[in-house]
């Protein structure tokens, strides 16, 4: 990462639109690029996977069509893929999008790749395997009691069933000897070689959770299970895959572990779990400027609002421009406070 120069309105200006799932980030994205010249740029750890179209709610063919995209469908379900590959793609396609004199507008649906994005991966000692399999055996609450004990900061942010997580910070602590959490300031340091502006709508948890589950139903109606059978007939899914949110809960009622209306129903749970999780991650970025919505109304409205904000944001990082006058009213009170 490069070091900017001081003046900070000359350095190109990235937009990250972040929030919870079901949240109307990617709608906002595409309602913004549709009003100034911008680009939208995925950060799903799960839209890279094609064929994964419906559970991932990836922008549709004509949305695609309508405003450029990036980093949709670089890997078939059955590979793995992790946050360092992602990165490899994103530095490019951010480059390219400003050289064509374009904003780059990320759609970030994953805490993990926006903070190593912005702030860099945590230095980790090479795996252990024999110690992982190990691991693995443990039942989920034996590894987060042993967790509390190695790293109670990591034990308080972590769920018991998020065994991946749990895992990772139980084997970072015995093979450093060091707490994960202890590496965690991270947050506080950002790259400097791009001036950027996080924001993203917020909603009335109330709301989000119907909106969720409302979505969860939509997914159904369109062939989830259908994009699910296809994929698992075809060429699988690979464990990262198979653990998605949708795709893990029909796999599970197609192998007969419980009824599709109870995976439907385990599917609303887990995505409510997710989004209350995302908030977490994100509310530790405290220059968000969140906007707060009530309906798609005010989601259309926000869309309106960011678009004429970021257009002068846009010229006052180019050397020499000159403001432009605002096109649109600013919206007083649209802006929330982080939470």
């Amino acid at each position: 990462m490069e070091t900017a120069s001081p003046d900070t309105t000359a350095k190109p200006l990235v937009c990250v639109i972040l929030g919870q799932t079901a949240s109307g980030k990617s709608t906002l994205c595409h309602n913004i690029a549709k009003r100034i010249d911008s680009e939208i740029i995925s950060m799903d750890a799960l839209k890279v996977y094609r064929g994964m179209d419906i559970g991932t709610a990836k922008a549709s063919p004509a949305d695609q069509q309508a405003v450029p995209h990036h980093l949709l469908d670089l890997a078939a379900p059955s590979e793995s893929f992790n946050v360092a590959r992602y990165l490899d793609d994103l530095e490019g396609v951010i480059r390219d999008v400003l050289n064509r004199g374009h904003l780059p507008l990320i759609d970030c649906g994953t805490p993990l790749y926006l903070k190593t994005f912005l702030s860099g991966m945590l230095e980790s000692p090479e795996p252990d395997e024999e110690l992982r399999a190990e691991l693995e055996t443990m039942s989920s609450t034996a590894l987060h009691r042993r967790l509390a004990t190695l790293d109670p900061e990591a034990a308080a942010t972590l769920h018991a069933n998020d065994r991946k997580r749990v895992i990772r910070a139980v084997q970072y602590a015995m093979q450093t000897g060091k707490p994960i959490s202890a590496e965690r300031t991270q947050f506080e340091t950002r790259r400097t070689d791009y001036r950027f502006v996080l924001t993203g709508p917020l909603w009335d948890e109330a709301i989000l959770r119907a909106r969720i589950e409302q979505r969860v139903e939509r997914m159904m109606t369109a062939g989830l299970i259908d994009e699910v059978v296809r994929i698992h007939n075809g060429e699988g899914f690979s464990k990262t895959a198979r653990e998605a949110i949708g795709y893990r809960q029909l796999l599970e009622h197609l192998e007969g572990a419980y009824s599709l209306e109870e995976a439907v129903e385990k599917i609303k749970r887990r995505t409510w779990q997710l989004a209350r999780k995302q908030m977490v991650w994100f509310k530790r970025y405290r220059d968000v400027k969140w906007l707060q919505v009530k309906s798609d109304e005010e989601l259309m409205r926000a869309a309106i609002f960011l678009a004429g904000e970021l257009a002068g944001e846009v010229r006052a990082s180019m050397k020499g421009a000159p403001p432009e006058p605002r096109r649109e009213p600013r919206l007083d009170g649209l802006y929330h406070k982080s939470r």
